[in-house]
């Protein structure tokens, strides 16, 4: 979701093959000038083909946004973006259409910010546009993105407008910064490894919720469970002395789970982002370990729910964070989390805006299913 500058919700997304209705109403409520726009052949009346592949952008080039209002439970669409990359794979033919009662009422900038950005992600060196004189486009581009205009020389009423991208992509990602954000993403990768050759080295399993051991390594973990007289005489009075406060904790921590469920049950279904699965980060499994006593199971219970409880939060967290103020701190932060490098660099106001809808949509696109965010 966006709010333009008079307060009117709207909503910019990916199109998708299902929208194909929706595109011919759209078309239909076009000028003949804004039809020949959209298709680099310029015609004026898209047969059931052209709009089915403008529905369908192909991996090699085309890229389409569609914005759109809801009047009275009905998804309309307003505006549409695309570009499409032409003649070297470098560069791109950049379309942005309005419907007339909407133009210069934010939507051409929000598809524009939304296209550029997606551009620089994907390495496109530059977006060209063929924009009459009075195009509400070619102004916003021209004072917005500082592209530069040149006279059509096929059509005095027309200009070429060129947009130069940056290689940094996104504010706040230099290529450094991205290859070390990829480097992090290869080591993860590597650690999941170990860990699994790690576990067969131990000789246990993984069947669903069940952790499964080879028999006679159960037999040789029980052996060294410590008997619980023996454990209680050795254990510290200080550890004794602390157990009741960090039980006492339960209440507080029981309290925000069900705090941050209902908080992302009720915000993030309002904002359309996927909700936090809870079940990924609170778990509970070493209490099955053969080598500890009743009480050390119960205190591994306790930190299981708890530990993952924080790290729950954290994520949680996090997503609101990206979504209402995804600006780094001028200050160094010791130990931020994952979403943290991609946030807009302190004091970066020029490409703010562009970044905070960046942000919100990519939220928007997780997978439910991928509860981890993604370094890069």
């Amino acid at each position: 979701m966006a709010t333009l500058a008079d307060g009117t919700e709207v909503s910019i997304r990916a199109i998708t093959a299902h929208d194909l209705a929706l595109q011919q109403v759209f078309f239909d409520a076009l000028s003949a000038h804004a039809r020949r726009s959209v298709f680099l052949d310029r015609i004026t009346q898209p047969s059931p083909e052209a709009l089915s592949r403008l529905c369908d952008p192909s991996d090699d080039g085309d890229v389409a946004f569609v914005v759109t209002v809801d009047v009275d439970g009905t998804e309309r669409q307003i505006g549409l973006g695309r570009y499409t990359r032409v003649a070297d794979e470098k560069g791109a033919e950049l379309v942005v259409t309005v419907l007339d009662e909407w133009l210069r009422r934010g939507v051409e900038l929000l598809l524009l910010e939304r296209l550029v950005m997606h551009a620089r992600e994907r390495g496109v060196s530059e977006l060209f546009s063929i924009e009459r004189a009075d195009s509400s486009v070619m102004h916003e581009l021209e004072k917005r993105f500082g592209a530069t205009l040149e006279p059509d020389p096929e059509e005095a009423r027309q200009m070429i407008v060129r947009l130069t991208l940056d290689a940094a992509g996104i504010s706040g990602a230099s290529p450094r910064v991205r290859e070390v954000l990829e480097e992090i993403s290869r080591l993860e990768q590597e650690l999941g490894q170990i860990i699994q050759s790690q576990q067969e080295r131990i000789r246990y399993r993984i069947e669903g919720t069940k952790i499964r051991f080879e028999q006679a390594v159960r037999e040789s973990h029980a052996r060294l469970r410590t008997k619980l007289p023996q454990w209680l005489r050795e254990s510290s009075p200080r550890n004794v002395l602390s157990a009741p406060f960090i039980y006492a904790m339960i209440v507080p921590f029981v309290i925000l789970d069900i705090g941050l469920s209902a908080y992302q049950a009720i915000c993030f279904r309002l904002y359309g982002l996927p909700r936090v699965a809870r079940s990924q980060f609170i778990v509970i499994d070493r209490q099955s370990l053969s080598y500890l006593n009743s009480i050390e199971r119960l205190n591994c219970i306790y930190c299981g729910y708890a530990g993952g409880l924080l790290a729950y939060a954290r994520e949680i967290a996090a997503r609101t964070e990206q979504y209402w103020c995804p600006i780094k701190h001028a200050r160094k932060v010791l130990d931020p989390h994952r979403r943290y490098a991609r946030f807009a660099d302190y004091g970066d106001a020029a490409d703010y805006y562009a970044h905070l809808r960046e942000m919100r949509a990519q939220l928007a696109e997780e997978d439910p299913a991928n509860n981890a965010a993604s370094p890069v």
